[in-house]
């Protein structure tokens, strides 16, 4: 919503509502003040909700308890307040309409019509799960060994076979639900005449471990729980000779901002962390940043977090006590462990490289929170 880091904005938990001023900077208030009618739908997830800085709001805060609902299926509403945003939007005017679906959080629910599919499937697990028949050994950080809900949360919610396909099953089941829903909104959207102009940004909040490491959840650095799909398509009279294409560069969730506010046309340069991305998606540029620090968030039932840098071949990662009286470093080289098994940290000859990413670490946390 802002382009900010953590460090700036400081919203560390699901508690914490973002302040005023950052409000007031974050893209759909920026897109409301410059003429665009605005609606928000769904989960908002942290604090109170933005009350006064959308059109239409049609969010609930916190995590928005059961899927199933009076009225029928979350997905499923969210659908037609979607449908009905864009039946009686201003003709007038251009929107920025922002579905944030629960999908496909716990608990997992999915509509009627999809809970029997995949139900012959035999769903793999990760060669990183303990319980993959040619899994190598695990060596989780002592404080996740320690300290860790993820560990609990694996074997109560996918300890078994049984379990595991049950899980994935449903998971799949309520991830079809929301691809449906999305197929619905993008279709009233060229049956309106919309789509030349109307662009189209699909991504998630984090990704998740399911049984990577013996792990069930997110919030730490893990590959998993980190990447996340991004797909932009910008209006076609925006850009009219843009062709699709896969791209390997790092985007970071505080590039969203900035490239919304670009595909919009909104030129003034709001302060962010971020990168526009229209440069790359446009014309190919090769390099957006070559590294990235990243901290986790600071949720009231575990007792620890992590922060780190990463670069396209290693990754540096420092979990920390929530009291600070403990810490661990972790350092994998990605190019030849992109499952993050071998901890380098402690071995000699990986000193220098620890080092510098320990300093690079350090110093990009310094040079956020002083921006």
């Amino acid at each position: 919503m802002t382009g900010l880091h953590t460090l700036q904005h400081g919203v560390y938990d699901f508690a914490q509502s973002l302040q005023d001023k950052h409000l007031e900077t974050m893209f759909p208030a920026l897109l409301r003040s410059s003429g665009y009618h605005t609606g928000i739908i769904g989960k908002w997830g942290i604090g109170s909700l933005p009350e006064g800085f959308f059109d239409r709001m049609m969010a609930y805060s916190g995590q928005g308890g059961q899927y199933r609902k009076r009225g029928g299926h979350l997905t499923d509403i969210q659908t037609g307040q979607a449908l009905d945003f864009l039946a009686t939007r201003p003709a007038d005017r251009p929107f920025l309409l922002i579905v944030a679906f629960k999908a496909a959080h716990d608990p997992l629910q999915p509509q009627e019509r999809f809970s029997s599919l995949y139900r012959d499937a035999q769903i793999p697990r990760a060669l990183s799960d303990p319980a993959h028949p040619h899994s190598p050994t695990i060596n989780l950080p002592r404080l996740l060994r320690n300290h860790s809900l993820h560990m609990q949360k694996y074997e109560n919610i996918l300890g078994t076979p049984r379990r595991y396909q049950r899980v994935m099953r449903k998971y799949y089941q309520v991830l079809t639900g929301m691809d449906d829903s999305i197929g619905a909104i993008l279709a009233e959207v060229r049956r309106l005449g919309l789509d030349d102009d109307t662009a189209v940004l699909f991504t998630s909040d984090n990704g998740h471990l399911h049984g990577e490491h013996g792990l069930y959840g997110k919030s730490y650095m893990y590959e998993e729980s980190i990447r996340v799909p991004l797909l932009i398509a910008p209006a076609r009279a925006f850009a009219p000779r843009f062709t699709p294409r896969a791209t390997s560069v790092i985007a970071l969730n505080t590039d969203i901002a900035p490239t919304l506010l670009a595909l919009a046309h909104y030129h003034a340069a709001p302060s962010t962390h971020g990168i526009d991305l229209l440069p790359h998606i446009l014309r190919g540029h090769s390099v957006l940043r070559n590294s990235f620090y990243y901290q986790g968030p600071r949720l009231g039932p575990h007792k620890v977090y992590c922060d780190g840098y990463r670069t396209a071949e290693w990754k540096y990662v420092r979990y920390v006590t929530h009291d600070g009286a403990d810490s661990e470093e972790c350092l994998y080289y990605l190019r030849n462990d992109g499952g993050e098994l071998t901890n380098l940290a402690a071995l000699r000859p990986y000193e220098p490289v620890l080092g510098e990413l320990r300093r690079a670490s350090a110093t990009e946390r310094e040079r956020i929170s002083a921006a």
